[in-house]
């Protein structure tokens, strides 16, 4: 892996997660309920098959159709090492594809997986640029970020010929929320831009932001303990440290709501409420009239409020799943 990558956003010393037995997951329940095909598929009001996807250590996805319930794809890619290693980071979807980034991390470095159905996925690779660590889909272009400061954009989510580096945007999150795209990273920094390529931005300094949310008046960035509430993505309007984020960075925007790591949640970004019971969510994701998480312990739970959460079961033994995303097949 390389040097100085954390995936949640620390400083870093080349380690990242620890992929002990306990955090590969155990086989439970999901194992069960793997679904092969097309049955689960139905096409939402918005056009297109509802899904998420949970995707991490050595390119991992898991596709689900109903809400967590079965999974009809769990594939990975042949186990790399040291430079090669292959983790996804982001997922993002435009009208024709769903767009998965991530390492390796090597110089030049990076590739995507895309797929028009979950269960085929077609690779592309990423040159001129280290591996990136989100991707979001707005304006009609996917657009990447990393700490190193790279950005690149496609518009088709399969060529990827547009990548320049500039510390501006050095990021680590990136979502797409009132017609600008959003990013936060290292020292603190956020960034907003229209096209991907120009970036508005400042550097508050402390503990790098590595997860982002963009919500119907304002952005939200998380740390494991901080929390930064940002209407026009380039000024605090609110800058919290040592909040209560569970085990890790997380949050996502939904049916008005925010809701972080920690189950806090909120409708504005800034006044936020604590959870009845605590929580500790790694990654969470909101579509289809449900947030839907991995949970610390490399479970997955589901709310329709971000309130009240349901445990659907372990996730199936394999390499680590660390992301989610909500996404849209064709």
């Amino acid at each position: 892996m390389r040097a100085g990558f954390a995936p949640y956003g620390g400083a870093g010393d080349g380690a990242g997660p620890d992929l002990s037995a306990g955090d590969k997951g155990l086989a439970g329940d999901l194992a069960d309920a793997l679904v092969v095909g097309d049955m689960l598929r139905d096409t939402g009001p918005a056009g297109g098959t509802a899904a998420f996807v949970l995707f991490g250590v050595d390119g991992r996805r898991m596709v689900t159709f109903d809400r967590g319930e079965t999974w009809a794809v769990d594939q990975a890619d042949v186990p790399q090492t040291g430079d090669q290693e292959r983790w996804l980071m982001g997922g993002a979807f435009s009208p024709t594809r769903v767009v998965l980034v991530g390492g390796p991390w090597n110089d030049p470095g990076g590739y995507v997986l895309h797929s028009q159905d979950g269960a085929s996925w077609a690779e592309a690779k990423i040159t001129g640029s280290q591996g990136p660590l989100d991707v979001a889909y707005g304006n009609g272009r996917f657009v990447t970020v990393n700490n190193v400061g790279d950005t690149c954009v496609s518009t088709d989510g399969t060529s990827w010929t547009q990548c320049q580096s500039t510390s501006l945007e050095s990021g680590r999150g990136i979502c797409f929320g009132q017609g600008k795209f959003f990013a936060a990273g290292d020292s603190g920094r956020i960034s907003v831009s229209t096209d991907g390529l120009s970036w508005q931005g400042t550097e508050l300094g402390g503990e790098n932001l590595s997860a982002v949310a963009c919500g119907s008046s304002s952005f939200v960035a998380v740390s494991s303990d901080r929390r930064v509430t940002t209407v026009d993505g380039t000024t605090a309007a609110k800058d919290e440290i040592g909040v209560n984020m569970g085990c890790c960075p997380a949050v996502a925007f939904g049916a008005g709501l925010f809701v972080d790591g920690g189950c806090n949640t909120s409708l504005n970004g800034k006044d936020w409420s604590p959870p009845a019971a605590p929580c500790s969510l790694k990654a969470l994701a909101y579509g289809d009239g449900v947030f839907l998480a991995i949970d610390a312990a490399q479970g997955v739970r589901r709310s329709p409020d971000g309130k009240s959460w349901t445990s659907l079961g372990q996730i199936p033994a394999g390499p680590a799943l660390y992301h989610v995303s909500f996404v849209r097949f064709p």
